[in-house]
């Protein structure tokens, strides 16, 4: 968490980097200190904006977060949106460069004034090999072991560490069937067709098509 004018000075910096008119970095910075924002960094959603009242906090959660990048070539931060996930290539058991570059990001934090919530954060493993008996060093960040999972959801999908889509498919399926159960309690009420066909289309055809273009 940060206070409003670490927040207003550092974002400023980054209007003049991209080359922001001054009047217009200038309206911005008193729109942050306006709103207060806050900032953390939680895993499966690691960070998280809040900023109350403000329709700039894509932008500016951008903005303040632009400078925060991958150090090695075997390792990747992807950032969409408020969602961030660090990604690193094990190759010959050499798990140096990916453990630096978490530290790495826990060092970036602390000097912006960030936050990571380690209770939420999450790690998954995806081992192709046909041995798995590898054994891969825990993943501390500010003395506190990160918990292991077999499976996350990122961006309204559920990865596995197989890969597979059954993890997936199946949590799919089951809030389908929950929404399912009300549509046919609004035919029993004999609700006219078109009210049936809406809250099919919103609460259940929405569900089954998420992300389908991936």
């Amino acid at each position: 968490m940060f206070t409003d004018v670490s927040l207003s000075h550092r974002l400023t910096k980054y209007y003049f980097t991209i080359f922001l008119r001054a009047v217009v970095a200038q309206w911005l910075r008193q729109t942050t200190i306006s709103t207060g924002g806050q900032l953390r960094l939680i895993h499966p959603h690691p960070q998280h904006w809040s900023s109350s009242g403000c329709v700039l906090s894509p932008l500016l959660y951008s903005l303040y977060t632009y400078d925060c990048t991958a150090t090695s070539s075997s390792t990747i931060i992807v950032k969409f949106a408020d969602d961030t996930i660090v990604m690193g290539l094990i190759s010959d058991n050499d798990e140096r460069a990916y453990l630096e570059e978490i530290k790495h990001l826990e060092n970036w934090c602390q000097e912006n004034n960030l936050l990571l919530n380690v209770s939420k954060t999450k790690e998954l493993i995806v081992d192709c090999s046909k041995k798995q008996e590898r054994h891969y060093q825990p993943v501390r960040i500010s003395g506190t072991t990160v918990k292991r999972v077999d499976s996350f959801r990122y961006l309204g999908v559920h990865i596995s560490q197989d890969l597979s889509w059954s993890c997936h498919t199946n949590s799919l399926a089951k809030k389908a069937r929950q929404r399912l159960y009300h549509l046919r309690r609004l035919r029993d009420f004999r609700l006219p067709s078109k009210v049936l066909r809406n809250f099919y289309t919103c609460t259940i055809e929405s569900i089954l098509t998420g992300n389908i273009t991936v």
